[in-house]
């Protein structure tokens, strides 16, 4: 199981990699047929027009389809995000931009390219558009860094046992939810019975924070990273075997 629980992990680094590459490569290939648009006899690094637009257009698809990639093995991520838990949203104001932003790109991209209008209106705003995206994404990666350069740190100690919560101490920030890279906590609302098995500082908690609370639906997903037990402000996060 942690054989597969490692490759797992080790693919969605990879695809990571990738993704920083193919963002890169359509920016850059972005910038220059946005240049050579400007005047469609002048060459770019040696190419013209033409050829920047079918680089751009591979590129485009690759970037595509790895970025589904890329979501499809967050979607628990995305799945709390939009739960109506608006403190999560608060947080994460930046990420659920990027998404936005990109959905545009790739909108504005296909409609233009399906149109083949050179110089057209609606090129220009997909070049502004990506140019913001290119601002988005180096901040979402700067962000990201130390968690990428940790998956690549082979010495990393692996925590035993599976996480659980104490509810009573939890204050429902939801921060493991949306931290965890394997989409192992989810926020749900507490039931009554749970409730009732609160000590009196969890009930005042669901009082005045509300009855949102984390828990470990997909610990076979856990990858012993202790991540969730670092990022805990309350420290609730406990890993038993």
């Amino acid at each position: 199981m942690k054989n597969i629980k490692a490759k797992c992990t080790e693919r969605r680094t990879w695809i990571n990699v990738l993704l920083i590459a193919v963002v890169s490569a359509v920016s850059i290939s972005g910038i220059n047929l946005h240049l050579a648009a400007k005047n469609m006899e002048t060459h770019v690094w040696g190419l013209e027009h033409g050829a920047w637009y079918m680089i751009h257009i591979l590129f485009g698809i690759l970037t595509l389809a790895i970025v589904s990639i890329h979501i499809y093995q967050h979607k628990n991520w995305y799945i709390n995000l939009f739960k109506g838990f608006s403190a999560n949203k608060k947080r994460k104001r930046g990420t659920i931009a990027l998404t936005m932003i990109f959905a545009l790109v790739v909108v504005t991209g296909l409609t233009d390219w399906i149109n083949n209008v050179p110089n057209s209106l609606l090129g220009l705003i997909h070049a502004k558009i990506g140019q913001l995206m290119i601002i988005f994404t180096l901040i979402h990666i700067y962000k990201r860094l130390p968690y990428i350069k940790e998956s690549f740190h082979k010495k990393r100690k692996e925590v035993e046992g599976t996480p659980h919560i104490n509810l009573s101490r939890c204050n429902g920030c939801g921060t493991c939810a949306t931290d965890c890279p394997e989409g192992v906590f989810e926020m749900k609302e507490l039931t009554d019975k749970e409730i009732d098995s609160l000590n009196f500082f969890g009930k005042q908690n669901v009082k005045y924070k509300g009855r949102y609370r984390s828990f470990p639906t997909n610990t076979n997903l856990c990858i012993h990273c202790g991540l969730c037990m670092e990022k805990c402000s309350e420290n609730v996060i406990k890993f038993r075997i």
